[in-house]
């Protein structure tokens, strides 16, 4: 069986880390200097890698 990948988005072409493929969905911080950004991926249940759904800015005071 091949290892999942992510697939497009930010990490695209990178394989999924063993931890992670109980999981339907992967939600990835980037911290830059104007805030946070959160990347998902959810699994495709045929093939079992993960595609990129979007992005968004965490709002949250304090990134909590």
């Amino acid at each position: 069986m091949p290892r999942p990948t992510f697939m497009y988005g930010p990490k695209d072409g990178a394989l999924v880390p063993d931890m992670l493929w109980v999981l339907d969905t992967i939600e990835m911080i980037e911290r830059t200097t104007d805030g946070e950004t959160i990347h998902c991926y959810e699994v495709n249940q045929q093939d079992k890698n993960y595609y990129y759904v979007g992005q968004f800015k965490n709002t949250k005071i304090g990134g909590e």
